[in-house]
């Protein structure tokens, strides 16, 4: 049965009608209620079908055609390799794109905080940023060095409200092609703005770029060789994604140093000592709890305190921590670090991204989607291990000192 006949075959009505209601809703159409056990009444559900019809069959349904093409064409046990390969890329790149949202937010926080309040001579403001729209023309490196001559760059597009402002500017001036600074040539594909970070893709487009990869290398080349590229494919995007955590934390260290807050601060003065029942460990407060609970509660109680649950950053911090589990309850406590919003994408309690590859005991983390609230774990030598986040466990609050 192919992708049209997925949408369309009235066989199938039960599970499409859910899709295709929940679409709707979310759109904001409204639907009509009709007396459910009059059978009469089928060709007007066909209607509201088809109205849903109109929003689903976009990239939905092409993601319906890659994978029932893909279906077709593994048929071996190679290729359930090329499979399994394949979905670690999707799941890569949509890794990467969480990332990739991470640093421009934080770039738009930095740029808020440090652009001029007035502009350059030339140049006009819209928001927090200065643009200069030449009169002149030039090819797209001349360009890009004369912006970077006179201490900015090429203009990066990442809101509908600036592409609307130069859109807009363009079209009053009459003017033709205009250069913005993104450009793919570095990779073919990889579409890089001049400010050095990567464009954003839609979850969904990240997933329809793995899929026609490999239905690609599945038409045209053997199944060796197609294991071979995704796994070159994949170790080239698990780079990527290094390279944007380490942006991240360069760019959250930024904003710490620059006294910039990342989310809401707290206006009163930090105490120059330690609540009770709390040890300064550093300008941190740690308290060990002697009692167990799930992470959520942990985390929940940790809130109450004013604190929150123990963000471990450096080794020191680490070996401050371990050291003192070791030497009282020997057992699994937990830290404030899970990856419950994304797969694969470690957020502290703090709401900063982990940095580098942790602290983890071997083989960790390993858990999958089962498995997603780290601990320090006594049986790897007291390091980090991904759990079920239901589980009970002592745990470690933190508050500033």
């Amino acid at each position: 049965m192919g992708p049209n006949a997925l949408l369309q075959d009235d066989n199938a009505h039960p599970h499409r009608a859910g899709i295709i209601a929940d679409h709707l809703q979310h759109a904001g159409v409204e639907r009509m209620e009709w007396p459910s056990k009059s059978p009469d009444l089928n060709p007007i559900e066909h209607l509201w079908e088809q109205l849903g019809r109109a929003q689903l069959v976009d990239i939905q349904a092409m993601l319906i055609a890659q994978q029932v093409q893909i279906a077709r064409l593994e048929n071996d046990s190679e290729t359930s390799e090329i499979g399994r390969l394949s979905h670690l890329l999707a799941e890569q790149m949509n890794i990467t794109e969480s990332l990739k949202e991470r640093v421009a937010q934080l770039e738009e926080r930095i740029m808020a905080t440090e652009s001029p309040t007035t502009c350059p001579a030339g140049y006009q403001q819209f928001q927090r940023t200065c643009y200069r729209f030449s009169t002149d023309q030039k090819p797209y490196s001349e360009a890009r060095d004369t912006c970077h001559g006179e201490g900015g760059r090429l203009a990066t597009v990442k809101t509908n409200e600036t592409h609307n402002f130069l859109a807009n500017h363009v079209r009053a001036m009459a003017q033709s092609h205009t250069w913005i600074g993104l450009s793919d040539m570095e990779t073919e594909g990889v579409w890089v703005w001049d400010d050095g970070t990567l464009m954003q893709l839609a979850n969904n487009q990240a997933m329809l770029i793995a899929l026609q990869l490999q239905i690609a290398r599945l038409q045209n080349d053997s199944a060796t060789s197609e294991i071979s590229r995704l796994s070159s494919l994949l170790a080239e995007q698990k780079n990527i994604t290094d390279n944007l955590k380490e942006r991240v934390a360069q760019l959250e260290e930024r904003i710490r140093d620059t006294g910039t807050c990342i989310f809401t601060c707290n206006t009163t003065e930090s105490p120059t000592t330690c609540p009770a029942g709390y040890q300064q460990f550093q300008r941190t407060c740690y308290r060990f709890s002697t009692d167990q609970k799930p992470y959520s509660e942990a985390r929940d109680t940790c809130h109450g305190e004013g604190g929150r649950l123990a963000t471990v950053k450096t080794n020191w911090t680490h070996d401050f921590l371990a050291n003192h589990v070791r030497a009282t309850t020997h057992a699994n406590t937990w830290i404030g670090l899970s990856d419950v919003e994304t797969e694969g994408v470690w957020v502290w309690d703090d709401g900063t991204l982990l940095a580098g590859d942790g602290i983890w005991g071997t083989g960790e983390p390993n858990g999958g989607t089962g498995e997603n609230c780290a601990h320090i774990y006594p049986y790897k030598d007291y390091r980090w291990n991904d759990i079920s986040c239901s589980r009970s466990h002592y745990y470690i609050c933190e508050v500033l000192a």
